[in-house]
């Protein structure tokens, strides 16, 4: 039976490092869909190199981003469930075929099965990379895959080796909260985890079980659920100064169920552990209570949440700052009173962020992934997910399902709440609001002939809610539904007014995707139309807004961060200005008055490098273009970039390579290629550069066109 569980741990283990990973889903940009020659985009062998002095390294998160103490799996731009970052034997002049070949031979090179396992997440990472690469990759991948599997099962059938001796054994291990002075909570989770290997496996440290049980548990506790694994696993086996202890184990592996993984589930309940033995960390609720929204005050912070970035914060004293790095994906905030930010991200998990540190909330099951959240002024946070709608008051969920609000619903799109304290959420199946405990469906259909489709929901200083549409700007929560007047805009941008923000003397700010702003008047009138167009600011896109109560509109475009005053007056932070604004902004918060603006500093840059296939084979000679957003509506003479604030064109050489000098680091850019009488796009549009240093290359990999 020992055998048996030890076995059991090991293809748990397996399997959870190898498929119980989360995988991100891009989404391609609006106009990809008109283009079916669109090129992939793969990102095989990226590789950042040295181009400058280290004394050039002064970006906000360089020094961090580049610590000699990384190890695999730890890399600040992927925390809880993915861990796909630099891997020992990812290096600049290994093929991935290569890099494979040599984890199999580190693998196969293990004399026991702590080191094996240990290395299995650099498996996995060369795995992701193969899934976009050629089929020779993936072939060697998976041909270096089956011999490392082989070697696993050997040193898993061998025979333990003798004792060695060891002092004197102690039944407990140190407690989870004993976590070698390191704090393991929300996002710092994946470091403790990291730094639990080595302690295990003795790199660059002193080999120590109870310093790794200890690390592990403290991972476990912040939310990492391979901390669990290895956790329960090491208690398991025991080992030198650690006992073995299956009921400690199975607590871990019901933790680790109860985080996600799967494969854990089962080997809790046959040791008789379930999520309820387990020892979990304090309730949010015994930590602080849900907080309402903040109330208009003046000067205040800004807050933006990245693609592969996290949460950054511009204080009101004008300084940025990373409070929360490593996510990958913050798509929407929420301020509280208290200060407190709730955020999603990760996956559409739900974070409270406090005193500068993030806390996973909730689990797999309750409430599960989430895609939009607004407080009430009671402090009640509401939630939506495909299930339905759920309420947290800071220690219970409580899920209302979608079926209550109408047959209709499939799925949600928005949700706030207004002055009076009522939630409003609008579906792809009607719009709905709650009051006094009942939800009712708010009929819009009398304001337009044809059916209305609604965009996002944003709550209006003046205590009602509105809703841009193919309608116009729809007012809400006073009285019957009702178009808010738009004189002077054309029908065309009227029907196109995707975002809106609350201003000063309940002004509205609305803008277009396409890169026009107006500020519709409390009394009626329009005025202050603002466009890229017109060079009222660099960029073709408005890709979200956000607003403050001295009157700013905060506009992130394809060109950076706009921050536009009443008057016409803007400042512009262009890719490349600000280290901390590194990739797509997709949610912008301001509190207040908002916060006082840095001067826009000097464009760093880098260079980007890539391959142009087709068939598998290079292609020489093809024309190559970089901007933030390629155009595919072209007059005489123009190529997709022509127009874009920030461009640079190159061709191919007869290797089929090109590079990219001085691009703007920390930007997010695409590329559009012309194989033959066309162009093409990239369909890779979130995160090309944003990973680029000042003064470093980075290669995105290969461009492949369609074959002809």
């Amino acid at each position: 039976m020992p055998k048996l569980l030890s076995i059991l741990f090991i293809l748990f283990a397996f399997l959870t490092f190898g498929c119980g990973q989360e995988e991100a889903k891009s989404a391609a940009g609006d106009d990809d869909e008109a283009y079916t020659s669109a090129p992939k985009l793969k990102r095989s062998n990226a590789a950042e190199e040295d181009e400058s002095p280290p004394d050039d390294e002064t970006d906000d998160e360089s020094e961090e981003d580049d610590s000699a103490d990384d190890e695999p799996g730890d890399d600040d731009s992927n925390t809880d469930d993915d861990s796909d970052g630099d891997t020992a034997a990812d290096t600049a002049d290994d093929s991935l075929s290569q890099q494979a070949s040599k984890l199999a031979d580190d693998i196969c090179d293990c004399k026991d099965i702590a080191c094996a396992k240990a290395l299995i997440p650099q498996g996995v990472a060369l795995e992701k990379k193969a899934a976009d690469g050629s089929e020779a990759d993936r072939d060697a991948v998976a041909a270096a895959k089956k011999r490392a599997k082989g070697c696993v099962r050997v040193l898993r059938d061998a025979p333990a080796p003798p004792e060695v001796p060891a002092d004197p054994p102690t039944a407990d291990p140190p407690a989870a909260a004993d976590t070698n002075g390191q704090d393991c909570n929300g996002d710092n989770a994946i470091k403790c985890f990291n730094q639990a290997m080595k302690h295990q496996l003795g790199t660059g440290v002193e080999k120590n079980l109870g310093t790794a049980i200890s690390l592990y548990s403290g991972a476990c506790d912040g939310g990492e659920s391979r901390g669990c694994m290895m956790a329960a696993g090491l208690h398991m086996q025991g080992g030198k100064g650690l006992d073995k202890d299956k009921k400690k184990a199975g607590q871990f592996y019901a933790k680790a169920c109860a985080l996600g993984q799967k494969t854990a589930c089962a080997t809790a309940k046959m040791l008789g552990a379930t999520t309820d033995s387990v020892d979990e960390s304090p309730k949010v609720a015994d930590e602080a209570p849900v907080a309402a929204k903040p109330p208009v005050q003046s000067a205040g912070p800004a807050y933006f949440g990245l693609a592969g970035r996290g949460l950054v914060k511009l204080d009101k004293g004008g300084v940025f700052d990373v409070v929360v790095g490593g996510l990958d994906s913050v798509t929407d905030i929420e301020l509280a009173a208290d200060g407190v930010v709730w955020m999603l991200a990760n996956y559409s998990k739900l974070y409270r962020v406090a005193n500068g540190k993030s806390k996973k909330i909730g689990s797999y099951k309750e409430p599960g992934s989430l895609s939009k959240i607004t407080l009430q002024s009671d402090g009640t946070l509401w939630a939506t997910s495909y299930k339905g709608l759920w309420q947290f008051d800071g220690s219970d969920w409580k899920m209302t399902p979608k079926e209550e609000l109408g047959e209709g619903v499939k799925s949600f799109k928005d949700i706030t709440t207004d002055g009076k304290n009522r939630v409003w959420v609008s579906s792809y199946g009607g719009l709905f609001v709650r009051d006094n405990g009942k939800w009712t469906t708010v009929d819009i259909s009398g304001l337009h002939k044809n059916k209305i489709y609604i965009e996002e929901l944003q709550a209006h200083a003046d205590g009602t809610v509105l809703t841009g549409s193919n309608a116009g700007v729809i007012r809400l929560g006073a009285g019957a539904p009702a178009l808010m007047p738009t004189p002077g805009i054309t029908k065309f941008d009227r029907r196109s007014l995707k975002y809106l923000a609350s201003s000063k003397n309940n002004t509205v700010h609305a803008a277009t995707f396409s890169g026009v702003l107006y500020q519709l008047n409390a009394d009626g009138t329009t005025q202050a139309k603002r466009s890229a167009k017109d060079n009222d600011f660099k960029g073709s896109r408005i890709q979200t807004m956000a607003s403050d109560t001295q009157g700013r509109s905060w506009l992130a475009t394809d060109h950076g961060l706009v921050v536009m005053g009443s008057d016409g007056n803007k400042t512009q932070y262009a890719p490349g200005t600000v280290g901390a604004l590194a990739g797509e902004i997709k949610v912008i918060r301001v509190v207040g008055d908002g916060p006082s603006l840095p001067a826009v500093g000097p464009v760093r840059t880098g260079a980007v490098t890539g391959k142009v296939l087709r068939g598998g084979e290079p292609v020489s000679g093809i024309p190559i273009e970089i901007c933030g957003a390629p155009s595919m509506i072209l007059m005489k003479g123009e190529s997709p970039c022509s127009n874009a604030p920030y461009t640079a064109s190159v061709s191919t050489d007869e290797s089929g390579n090109f590079r990219f000098n001085d691009v703007p680091a920390g930007g997010t850019f695409r590329f559009a290629v012309k194989g033959g009488d066309k162009w093409s796009l990239s369909s890779f549009s979130s995160n090309c550069c944003s990973k680029l240093k000042p003064g470093k290359s980075f290669d995105i990999g290969s461009l492949t066109l369609k074959e002809k």
